[in-house]
């Protein structure tokens, strides 16, 4: 990848195939400049590519100073029957890009399910905060909540800690 080529570090997650071969998914600009997911696996002495979104008018341009606000955050690629679902949130909206687990073609996409969706009613947040999770293949995850982010410039209210949750299925 170039430098500025549309790929950010801690973005890109493994997952396997249909045979149990590592795919790799992340993210990076297309030839027209717009951000896109794409998945990769080694076949025989080279890389397979594929791109696995094909969004118009989306371009996830990050760089500055401070904590990012991530408008595209990947998921692990786990197998469904013979689909292999790629998870992604797409500026706050979970999307599952669906591939064929074999050859990896693109199926198409469906709307996606967050885990702090799913707690939303069993989790309480404090007013002006969200809720973040991080979940393994497994089910099991943690969730807290924290202010949303803000580039790492000073607030005049800093609020009460909040406690880490082990979410176990």
């Amino acid at each position: 990848m170039p430098a500025h080529g549309g790929m950010i570090n801690n973005n890109t997650v493994p997952g396997f195939d249909s045979a149990g071969r590592v795919v790799i998914a992340f993210h990076k600009y297309d030839a027209a400049g717009n951000t896109q997911m794409f998945v990769a696996r080694r076949e025989a002495k080279s890389w397979r590519v594929v791109q696995a979104s094909d969004w118009k008018g989306f371009r996830w341009d990050f760089g500055g100073m401070g904590s990012l606000d991530f408008r595209l955050r990947v998921g692990t690629p786990v197998m469904d029957g013979k689909t292999l679902p790629v998870p992604v949130v797409r500026d706050g909206k979970p999307i599952d890009l669906l591939l064929d687990g074999e050859t990896l073609a693109r199926i198409g996409e469906r709307p996606g399910v967050m885990l702090a969706d799913r707690l939303a009613g069993r989790i309480e947040v404090p007013a002006g905060m969200q809720l973040n999770t991080v979940e393994d293949a497994s089910g099991m995850a943690i969730a807290w909540a924290t202010l949303p982010p803000n580039r790492d410039l000073p607030r005049e209210e800093v609020p009460e800690p909040q406690t880490l949750r082990l979410i176990v299925p």
